[in-house]
């Protein structure tokens, strides 16, 4: 593959053949998906069996509904450009429980594709994140989960100025051709607490392909 000649080489600059693979993100902001906050334990029991696993299906319970996240409320300011058409939970939440569940679908044609995902999020205060019912990032989250949990602690709302990301560890998800589920419960810190927010965006890395090019990489190991 290579000339007769061998290029000049540079310390800590690789040269071989170039590689690619893409980034494409699988779930936006304002994406279609079901929420729900839950009335009280029986109707948790009732309504929410398989909430994070069902990777396919429509959830009809009394308190779920269709929504394009983010979800939350603002009573003040600050999160209400980020809270999505049916994502407003303050009736729901706001003196009530700290705990809303967020169901966002999504399609992949080829897992074996996929090499990598990326969740980014922007959230007060806590959240647990599953894919296919596999735990996959959290923050502030208690040990046990229930019906009505709340975050540990409260999240600082200028830190939701800019995405953070979470690089998923792709040994224990199973991705599915065709339906998938990103499956979020989102944590406030308190009943009383003048807001809430729970925003996630997913996004697929490709498995890189190798081209016939022979390039330099600036990182040693490409």
């Amino acid at each position: 593959d290579y000339a007769s000649t061998y290029p000049p080489q540079t310390t800590n600059v690789s040269y071989g053949l170039s590689q690619s693979g893409a980034t494409t993100t699988i779930i936006a902001q304002g994406a279609s998906g079901q929420a729900g906050v839950a009335q009280s334990q029986s109707d948790f029991n009732n309504n929410y069996s398989g909430w994070n696993t069902a990777v396919s299906g429509t959830f009809t319970g009394s308190t779920w509904r269709g929504i394009n996240s983010g979800v939350g409320y603002e009573r003040s300011s600050g999160y209400g450009n980020w809270i999505g058409s049916g994502g407003d939970f303050e009736s729901d939440m706001y003196n009530a429980n700290s705990s809303v569940f967020l169901r966002l679908p999504f399609s992949v044609t080829d897992p074996a594709a996929i090499s990598g995902l990326t969740l980014r999020m922007r959230w007060d205060a806590g959240f647990v994140a599953y894919i296919n019912g596999v735990q996959v990032a959290a923050d502030r989250n208690p040990a046990s989960l229930s019906w009505n949990s709340s975050a540990t602690s409260d999240r600082p709302d200028g830190q939701n100025d800019d995405w953070e990301s979470f690089s998923i560890d792709m040994s224990g998800v199973t991705l599915l051709a065709g339906n998938n589920l990103l499956a979020i419960h989102g944590l406030n810190d308190r009943v009383g607490s003048s807001d809430m927010l729970c925003l996630p965006e997913l996004d697929a890395v490709s498995t890189p392909t190798t081209s016939s090019q022979l390039v330099y990489f600036t990182s040693p190991t490409p």
